[in-house]
């Protein structure tokens, strides 16, 4: 107990994650005289490898199935540990005991409920006794505390950037039209006897258009940064056709270069928020628009594909980067089909993540497709409903 005691106390002054989980496991070697130790995490539906003492080194990095595994035995069960025989899991003793008679093993969870992140294993000529089984568990609990403390260092340095990132590109995107609105207001008040009255409608009609045009990037900012809390959605039927005639109604002739051409079924059930239909196909729009500056028709679809009911806006404009085909859904992301075709291209780059996050939020994907002979498809699908 004083050795345990003593590893313990050891941990306190570590603060390399990776290098705190090797000498967890590393110290369990030692004081459990263990053939080998190995530190595991969840990841999706599998395991992985992360640290690992003794015996088999060479399996850091390994993944394995978590359907089968003790862990999932003990997420399934409650308990906190296990000790079993070195072949009660046949994928892991496969990879253990390639050239020797299996032993036996325990294994402690992180902690003692279904948000465990990993396990501890440990593998011995002898089973574990119940002490020795306590002390696998304590190990477990600070490999657990590790585990966690680098989740929220890493949640708190994406917060961080992506803080930064805002400030940046609000900073970027406000400066630019603010320049232009103080120049239009300075020739005003520097020169407005020399103007005549169409001139001095001219420069006031530019400066209400610009200063609307930064009331929607304020609100685009805004949209995204509360697309970035999660939007609380009431999954329900709804008739996705007639949301979408309507919201296409309220934009249409929104741009006279890039007129609207509406196909949608006269009935289509989906289940989602209603509520959003208006944002997401206002955001896809803009999108297809802006990205279109030679102009060109539109086109938003609503078919039934299998289960899903699908809205689908398609364009003929600059197209998307193969690249980019999955990151324009990302914060701040704009694709640049080529060189420098961003810098024509104005937004804060948070239509399509305001997009996926309203649509993922209803249990809905969105994806981006490249058309053929030239232009882009943006798809959001969810679920039919019944009806």
């Amino acid at each position: 107990m004083a050795r345990l005691v003593e590893i313990v106390t050891g941990f306190g002054a570590m603060v390399d994650v990776p290098e705190l989980l090797q000498r967890i496991t590393a110290d369990a070697v030692d004081l459990l005289s263990a053939y080998l130790v190995g530190m595991v995490v969840r990841d999706g539906e599998q395991v992985k490898v992360v640290a690992g003492s003794g015996a088999r080194r060479d399996l850091i990095g390994t993944t394995f199935p978590l359907a089968g595994s003790a862990v999932e035995e003990l997420l399934r069960s409650g308990h906190r540990s296990l000790s079993a025989a070195g072949d009660a899991y046949p994928h892991l003793a496969a990879a253990l005991f390639r050239d020797r008679q299996p032993m036996p093993m325990s294994v402690a969870l992180t902690r003692a409920d279904a948000t465990a992140t990993g396990a501890l294993y440990i593998v011995r000529a002898q089973p574990l006794t119940a002490d020795e089984v306590e002390a696998l568990e304590l190990l477990a609990a600070h490999a657990g505390a590790a585990l966690q403390t680098a989740q929220v260092v890493a949640a708190q340095r994406e917060l961080e950037v992506a803080k930064d990132l805002f400030l940046a590109t609000a900073s970027h995107e406000l400066r630019t039209p603010l320049t232009v609105l103080r120049g239009f207001a300075e020739t005003l008040l520097n020169h407005w006897d020399a103007l005549d009255e169409i001139r001095r409608r001219e420069l006031v009609e530019t400066i209400l258009a610009r200063t609307s045009s930064m009331t929607d990037l304020v609100e685009q900012l805004l949209l995204g940064s509360r697309a970035g809390l999660g939007p609380d959605a009431q999954v329900r039927p709804f008739d996705l056709a007639a949301a979408v005639r309507a919201a296409t109604s309220a934009i249409a002739g929104s741009s006279p270069d890039h007129p609207l051409r509406v196909d949608v079924p006269d009935r289509l059930l989906a289940l989602g928020d209603e509520r959003y239909v208006d944002a997401v196909v206002g955001q896809l729009v803009e999108n297809a628009m802006k990205y279109s500056p030679g102009g060109g028709t539109i086109e938003v679809t609503v078919r039934a594909d299998g289960p899903e009911a699908v809205l689908a806006v398609a364009d003929r404009g600059v197209g998307i980067a193969e690249d980019d085909l999955l990151r324009v859904f990302e914060r701040f992301v704009r694709s640049a089909p080529r060189t420098g075709e961003t810098r024509s291209v104005g937004g804060a780059g948070l239509g399509l993540y305001i997009v996926s996050r309203y649509v993922e939020a209803q249990g809905g994907r969105v994806s981006a497709q490249r058309r053929e002979g030239g232009g882009s498809v943006l798809e959001v699908r969810l679920p039919r409903a019944a009806g």
